[in-house]
């Protein structure tokens, strides 16, 4: 067993989104919208991605989905391979996330869901926000009944903050 201080330190930045997944069968509201953009060729089986940068299109999905049901947990390829390793390697590791995780405004909404995810894998946070008010992005990954994941994201504001002086090291 690796004593702390002889942990390997690993460090991972990115832009952090929130998945939030929901099993398409038990939002009827919410299927209709996605058959709606799958009559119109921008939600398919081949093509089941689709990223979404006019908010208010987003909060048409995102409306139809009861958050205090759904899972809700880091996304983003940083935040899954540091989450995965610190769960994997917990004796071995110390984890940290470097990027802007918004502040939780209420104890059980989805920024306070994800900070506490990452609490719960024993990740650290090197976060800060330099000023802006962060709003991480959203995927919301809907699994049909047959298991193909249909994904609809919104970016959030988190690349414009990350793009500001304080966080690009010279």
């Amino acid at each position: 067993m690796a004593e702390k201080n002889n942990k390997t330190r690993v460090y991972t930045a990115d832009l952090l989104l929130t998945d939030v997944i929901v099993k398409l069968e038990d939002y009827p509201e919410l299927q209709k919208l996605v058959e709606e953009y799958q009559h119109h060729g921008q939600l398919t089986k081949d093509k089941n991605k689709l990223a979404i940068k006019d908010k208010k299109k987003f909060d048409r999905f995102l409306s139809l989905v009861d958050l205090d049901k759904a899972q809700i947990i880091p996304g983003g390829s940083s935040a899954n391979t540091i989450t995965t390793l610190s769960k994997m390697l917990p004796d071995d590791i110390d984890a940290t996330f470097m990027g802007v995780v918004p502040e939780g405004k209420k104890p059980n909404d989805r920024d306070s869901k994800i900070r506490d995810s990452l609490a719960e894998a024993n990740v650290k946070l090197l976060a800060q926000s330099n000023g802006h008010v962060p709003e991480s992005g959203i995927s919301i990954v809907m699994v049909p009944k047959d298991g193909q994941r249909l994904i609809v994201s919104w970016p959030g504001n988190m690349q414009q903050i990350l793009k500001a002086p304080a966080h690009v090291p010279e």
